[in-house]
């Protein structure tokens, strides 16, 4: 009895041990800041390799490198290895910083192939509490000798990259070496990043640029490696996640890759970059530096090496462009470095290479035409190839074969007909057809310029090189002229007025093919609507909405991508309280006209209007030469006024101008009436900002004959002027119109010379155009015709019907007729090739065949597509082998304007913050193959709509979802969508949207032993700790710890603690301790025997996940004193103090230990009772396990003098009291529990005296 007593009164000593039990548990894998590091690296010789090491959470670390430990494996135990530093801090200010470990071999004698050793990199004392240390496995993986390669090191510039949190877009590394063979090389990334290679080899004559971009920020850790493995390498790539979206200052793009080769002598296009500044800076100077030992062949525009530049809606253009210098730059990849700094002392760079080649001078023989190829512009986020092909010549036979050099992304060739890649070559006969292949998938937005086709003869020297240039979306840009009319436009409101008053107007975009916009608002947001793709040439609708908006002043820039280059469009919107003048042609605000022939347009009739209907005086005016006001100068609203226009010397091209209407009394003051005029046909070579020698060209040729002669286009324009030129005349993706120069040219004075290739064009009439757009503004043209013509005159062939006449509406659904081909009576089978032209509208006809020999059925297609309202005409053109061509004429009528509608016209949403976020679909009707677009409005900003734009036949269905739902907060909220018709499809219908949102769900996300900190199974009355999200609390943001009031007879209750409950397989469990991200519970007894049940916690009535745990008799965990899990343990020496270095226990004396995770006991555990809470008489009354228990200390078994449910705290923490061995080490040494064979967390330990 007295054993006892006395026994009761030692366990009465922890009633503060209790607060500590009470309190939250925290282990170092929930948001402490940690040492990130490369993980491995191989060691492969005597160079430096680096390792670059950063803070989880941004938090500055000072560190140490405590240990360099080698294996087993290892013959010299050690010693082969240098770490510096040996110490540092991973400072600075940023989200995630880096700084960089230097590892190199002290000797290799001895030392066995993949040895490894272990770098430690542990915090200091200085470090954040709970710093975690980093790692570093470095394997001796020295190169091996042989394998026919090159071993010379691959250089990589720049040797660093930054993206900022969200910014997709792709950045350049250019990969050079000193090697004159090639070094063959392969990439490790990790697999959030995509990294591109056009090459798998690179030599000191041939450089390769790859390309890298995030995919998955989600996934994206702060800092990692691009590794170039190569033998002697690797060659380390330093990759960081930083900043925020956009980034302060950024440039685009942020490298450029040129190519120069002698034999053509053709110098790179300039180069247009844009900067982006989100730090308010207004002005900004950028430097250029070449590789020292390099003659300046980098400049500027102005031909020097620095500017200055100011801030326009955060964003600024510059150009840079090579010198004369390169021609005498040697074989191999030359860099430069354009440094940009704003006046906020933010910094960034531009990185510049190009690669020479002076080596294919000599082609003994061998020809290539065209010496240069530009493949066809495509749309950035296109997936549809296009090609080009060259023509292969040889005074001597032989077999020709190729290869690409430098950075080819995304091209590919064979030789025409057999996709091989060799082909026979007769000397003196017809030219073989090599066809160039362009793959736009996955590419980046820029203009590619770095890459050549080699063609050669095998077994011989004669080699030819050919530069080929492919703009991917806007490329380089044009910066000059104007793809896309006006380049500035204004709208104008009253406040209360009519909505009608509030017209449309159109920007015209000139150049053929694909298009997309984006907008960027500089004041207000959601007033502006811009489709958000395209088909050119043609009109981009622009309206305007005042809804929610003010008086006062708005502006947006509305930026245009197209195959011509980026133009910037700005818009303004003024909203005024007393009544505006506006003009309205044919219910829109702006005038687009087309002329043909030099004639002159009749009078264009427009209305000048006031918002109100009043009568307000104007005065009209125009600066345009070829416009004429035919109605007085002088009106009174409501006003029709008329203009004519005079084409006589116009040359093709698209031209803008416009008339400005005066009216001092409206709010507004001034109104301009934008006119956009397109010329074809016309017979005038100048008048536009460019002089050319004629307005068409005309070539003519033979099937299989051969090429006719180039002709040159001469072109003249005041000093001063540039432009950039391109051809389109395409047959089957090919194109068969090339001018040389092309694309950015400084001096307008010069010539152009244009060739046609028929190679693979079957016999009929070909339409192309060389498109100009000068510095001056706009755009003209010159048109190209060929004529390829069989080399016979007879006829052989019959078709029929002898025409074809197709009607359809606007956006209607392709439409298909046969023509039968036939030989003329008596003949035998003839072959022939067949091909389609359009004299207007572009890519609505085509037609195929299944032999191409007859007799043959002949399917003509015509798809009306985005054509307008109107009649077009095309041909079908049967070549015959041997004889005459046969044209059959198509007509296609379209008619009718098809309306798109949607519905439901309302939507409810709801959304549980934290949970599911809600989804819901918008029905697009009307009829099909129509274009339409969305506009999304909201007081929340929180409703997407995907797709943006579609059409009724591929995207009959919007869906809507929410944008950072979790950021809301409770409440009801609304918004709208509107659904618009839009290229040539009207209608518009708005669906009302009703958001409500309820509190954050709570969240479980992790379930430990609370002493050990393991997960895993649980045991019944196990004590655990519970984990959720801030942003999703599982209970109050301010910690609650039970206290002596919430006891209940002295017991804990189960029914929660400040609004928080948590039940195990449906039975409430006490709480000791709750906050918005943990709650330590005590598993209820009654789980014991269930497996695979939910625990779920409630928190201000909303239920959280089910948290799936199994049972387990017991998980044994002993409490720390650090609430770590590992270190000194929380004991009780025999005189009452806590055990520590400083109160050791002596050996032979009797200690406490106190852990949980004992699982069921004798009596029956009750879930929340407070052990011996009334007072217990008897050492007999305290439940123990009904498991054994056992101790070990220092590895020796300790004599157990008690063990049970541990007195005056809650049922589950059990006291272990055990004597200390006489024969255990002192010091602290280690201290095991097991509880029915199942044994506690290591690295807990008891210091002995």
């Amino acid at each position: 009895m007295d054993a006892a007593q006395t026994t009761l009164k030692k366990i009465a000593l922890l009633l503060a041990f209790a607060l500590l039990c009470l309190g939250p548990w925290s282990s170092s894998a929930y948001a402490q800041p940690t040492i990130l590091t490369c993980g491995s690296i191989n060691i492969t010789n005597l160079s430096q390799f680096s390792c670059a090491v950063s803070s989880s959470t941004g938090v500055p670390i000072p560190y140490t490198v405590s240990s360099v430990v080698f294996n087993p494996a290892d013959p010299r135990q050690g010693g082969w290895l240098g770490v510096t530093p040996q110490s540092g801090t991973i400072s600075g200010t940023g989200a995630n910083t880096v700084q960089s470990l230097t590892l190199q071999l002290t000797q290799t004698a001895g030392v066995a192939t993949n040895s490894t050793a272990t770098i430690t990199l542990t915090p200091t004392a200085a470090a954040p509490a709970g710093s975690v240390a980093g790692t570093i496995i470095a394997v001796y993986a020295p190169s091996s000798s042989g394998g026919g390669g090159g071993n010379g090191l691959i250089t990589a510039n720049p040797t660093s990259l930054n993206f900022c949190n969200g910014c997709y877009s792709a950045q350049s590394v250019v990969l050079t070496t000193s090697s004159v063979s090639a070094v063959p090389f392969t990439i490790n990334a990790p697999s959030w990043l995509t990294v591109q290679q056009s090459t798998s080899s690179v030599s000191s004559t041939a450089s390769t640029t790859i390309s890298v971009s995030v995919n998955n920020f989600s996934q994206a850790s702060s800092a990692t490696t691009v590794s170039i493995v190569y033998n002697g390498g690797p060659t380390n790539i330093a990759v960081t996640i930083g900043g925020s979206g956009s980034g302060v200052l950024s440039v685009s793009p942020s490298s450029i890759s040129w190519s120069y080769n002698s034999t053509t002598g053709a110098f790179p296009s300039a180069q247009y970059v844009t900067i982006t500044d989100n730090s308010g800076a207004s002005a900004w100077n950028a430097n250029i530096a070449v590789t020292s030992g390099d003659p300046l062949w980098l400049t500027f525009l102005n031909g020097n090496t620095g500017i200055n530049g100011g801030f326009s809606a955060n964003i600024s253009t510059f150009y840079i462009q090579p010198t004369s210098n390169v021609a005498s730059l040697s074989n191999g990849t030359h860099t430069a470095t354009v440094t940009i700094n704003d006046s906020n002392n933010n910094q960034t760079s531009l990185f510049v290479s190009i690669a020479i080649n002076t080596g294919s001078g000599s082609n003994n023989g061998l020809t290539v035409s065209p010496s240069a190829v530009t493949l066809p512009n495509v749309v950035y986020g296109s997936t549809t190839s296009v090609s080009s092909s060259v023509y292969i010549t040889s005074t001597t036979s032989g077999t020709a074969s190729y290869n690409f050099s430098g950075s080819c992304f995304g091209i590919s060739g064979s030789f025409y007909g057999n996709g091989s890649s060799t082909a026979s070559i007769f000397a003196g006969s017809s030219a073989v057809q090599f066809v160039i292949t362009g793959n736009p998938t996955g590419l980046s937005q820029t203009t590619y310029n770095n890459c050549s086709l080699n063609i050669y003869l095998i077994n011989t020297s004669a080699t030819v090189s050919v530069p080929i240039t492919w703009v991917i979306g806007s490329g380089s840009g044009t910066g000059f002229g104007n793809p896309v009319l006006p380049t500035a436009m204004s709208f104008v409101y009253q406040i209360g007025a009519s909505s009608n008053t509030l017209v449309p107007q159109a920007a015209i975009i000139s150049p053929s093919g694909a298009w997309t916009s984006t907008t960027q608002y500089n004041s207000g947001s959601g007033w502006l609507t811009v489709p958000a793709s395209g088909t050119g040439p043609g009109p981009a609708p622009i309206s305007v909405s005042a809804a929610n908006l003010s008086v006062g002043n708005y502006s947006a820039t509305v930026t245009f991508t197209t195959a011509g280059g980026t133009q910037a469009v700005s818009v303004a919107f003024q909203v005024a309280s007393s009544p505006v003048i506006y003009i309205s042609a044919g219910g829109t605000g702006d005038i687009s006209l087309q002329g043909n022939n030099g004639t002159i347009i009749g009078a264009e009739t427009f209305q000048v209007l006031a918002s109100d209907g009043s009568n307000i005086p104007y005065t009209a005016s125009t600066s345009t030469p070829w416009l004429s006001l035919y109605t007085a100068a002088n009106g009174t609203t409501p006003q029709n006024a008329s203009f004519t226009v005079n084409l006589s010397n116009l040359a093709n091209g698209v031209y803008y101008g416009s008339i400005n209407i005066s009216a001092p009394s409206a709010a507004n003051g001034t109104v301009t009436v934008p006119i956009v005029l397109t010329v074809t046909g016309s017979s005038s070579t100048g008048g536009g900002n460019l002089n050319f020698s004629t307005s068409s060209l005309a070539f003519t040729a033979q099937v299989n004959g051969s090429l006719p002669a180039s002709q040159n286009l001469t072109v003249t324009a005041p000093t001063g002027t540039t432009y950039t030129a391109s051809a389109s005349g395409t047959y089957n993706n090919t194109n068969w119109l090339s001018i040389s120069p092309s694309g950015y040219v400084s001096n307008a004075s010069q010539n152009i010379s244009v060739s046609v290739n028929q190679g693979s064009l079957p016999a009929g009439n070909y339409n192309g155009s060389i498109i100009f757009y000068p510095s001056g503004g706009g755009s003209q043209s010159v048109t190209v015709s060929l004529s390829v013509t069989t080399t016979g005159t007879n006829t052989v062939i019959t078709a029929s019907p002898t025409s074809l006449n197709f009607s359809a509406n606007q956006n209607g659904s392709a439409q298909t007729l046969t023509v039968s081909v036939t030989s003329q009576s008596g003949s035998s089978a003839v072959s022939f090739g067949l091909s389609t032209n359009v004299a207007s509208g572009t890519g609505w006809l085509s037609a195929t065949t299944a032999g191409y020999v007859t007799p043959a059925t002949i399917s003509v297609t015509v798809t009306p597509g985005t054509l307008t309202q109107g009649t077009y005409t095309g041909t079908v053109v049967i070549s015959p082998t041997g004889g005459s061509a046969v044209t059959v004429p198509v007509t296609l009528a379209i008619s009718g304007l098809p309306s798109v509608s949607a519905s439901p016209t309302s939507l409810n949403l709801s959304y549980s913050v934290g949970g599911t976020v809600p989804t819901t679909t918008i029905n697009v009707t009307g009829g099909s193959n129509l274009n339409y677009t969305t506009s999304v409005s909201s007081n929340c900003n929180c409703i997407s709509v995907s797709p943006s734009s579609g059409n009724t036949t591929s995207n009959p269905t919007i869906t809507v979802t929410l944008i950072s739902p979790t950021t809301l907060t409770a409440g009801g909220y609304t918004g709208s969508i509107t659904v618009s018709g839009t290229n040539g499809s009207t209608g518009n219908t708005t669906v009302t949207v009703n958001l409500t949102v309820a509190a954050p769900l709570p969240t479980v996300t992790a379930l430990v032993n609370a002493a050990s900190g393991a997960s895993g199974p649980v045991s019944p009355g196990e004590i655990v700790s519970i984990f959720g999200t801030a942003t999703n609390p599982i209970g109050p943001a301010t910690p609650v710890a039970l206290s002596g009031s919430d006891l209940v007879n002295g017991n804990v209750p189960t029914t929660g603690l400040a609004g928080a409950t948590v039940t195990f397989n449906g039975r409430p469990a006490a709480l000791t301790y709750v906050s918005s991200v943990q709650i330590n519970a005590v598993v209820p007894y009654g789980v014991a025997g269930f497996n695979n049940f939910p625990v779920i916690v409630t928190y201000l009535g909303q239920n959280s996940n089910g948290f799936t745990v199994q049972t387990t008799t017991s998980v044994p965990g002993i409490f720390t004193q650090n609430g770590s899990g590992s270190g000194p343990a929380d004991v009780l020496n025999s005189d009452g103090r806590t055990n520590g270095p400083n109160t050791p226990a002596a050996k032979g004396s009797t200690v406490s230990v106190y852990l949980t995770g004992e699982g069921a006991t004798t009596p029956k555990g009750v879930d929340g009772q407070v052990t011996c809470s009334a007072g217990c008489s008897s050492i007999s009354q305290i439940p123990v396990p009904l498991l054994p228990v056992a101790v070990l200390v220092d590895g020796q078994p300790a004599t157990i003098t008690f063990y049970g449910e541990a007195p005056l705290l809650v049922a589950g923490v059990l006291q272990v009291n055990f004597t200390i061995p006489t024969t255990v080490r002192s010091g602290p040494v280690p201290l095991v529990v097991s509880v029915g064979g199942n044994s506690s967390q290591q690295n807990v330990t008891v210091q002995v005296q």
